[in-house]
């Protein structure tokens, strides 16, 4: 855990990710430890001096307060335990369903958080194999500066991840990077710019060696 939280402060102010604003951590299936990194990052922003807040669109109840409404799609915003992030999570009812699915909606009420806050880390429900009950992330997605796809070899395929990068481009998502997890490490390295299919704009990052064509990289622990 010392590990994860040291690489988080250095992802947290790395070239890479300085600047925005918005920022959404995903994972292209529920198998990749998307959750830890995204509250990792917010924490190490946090403990920096800067005024975050954690949007986790996926909590572990996943249910509604009945001393809301139903028609109110949040929970009163919760200061973490430590001090260094607020956080907010969602009231889902079958009433306030439907707001998360509207990146016009979504977009305006997280342009008014950023009046309070210098930095906003979401924690995104995984893109593809999510229940019932799980939020579509696709929106929320949409409305971030730049999105961090998170996955871990041996728990997602090739054919996961192209429909997940496919999913995310045609939502119009910003991906920036991803961060791969593997047996000897974790790294991270930037989407390429071209025009190439998702099979060749990802792939080359989930090979067990460090690809040689990686612009940047950042060594994480497993």
């Amino acid at each position: 855990m010392d590990q994860w939280k040291t690489a988080a402060e250095q992802l947290a102010v790395s070239q890479t990710i300085q600047g925005t604003r918005l920022l959404g951590v995903i994972a292209p299936t529920a198998a990749s430890n998307s959750p830890l990194l995204a509250h990792m990052i917010a924490e190490a922003m946090g403990r920096s001096g800067l005024k975050v807040l954690l949007v986790d669109l996926h909590p572990e109840d996943g249910g509604a307060l009945a001393s809301l409404v139903p028609m109110e799609p949040w929970r009163p915003i919760q200061r973490a335990r430590d001090g260094a992030i607020d956080i907010l999570l969602p009231n889902v009812t079958t009433q306030s369903r439907d707001a998360f699915n509207n990146s016009t909606w979504l977009g305006r009420y997280f342009s008014e958080q950023l009046r309070q806050y210098s930095n906003i880390v979401f924690d995104l429900p995984p893109v593809l194999g999510g229940g019932e009950e799980q939020l579509m992330p696709l929106a929320a997605a949409s409305v971030c500066n730049a999105i961090i796809l998170m996955c871990s070899t041996g728990q997602v395929t090739y054919g996961e991840l192209e429909n997940a990068v496919q999913l995310l481009r045609s939502a119009r998502a910003p991906l920036m990077g991803m961060v791969v997890e593997e047996g000897g490490g974790s790294r991270i390295s930037p989407f390429p710019r071209s025009a190439a299919g998702p099979r060749q704009s990802v792939a080359p990052k989930l090979q067990s060696k460090p690809a040689s064509q990686f612009s940047s990289q950042l060594q994480l622990p497993h």
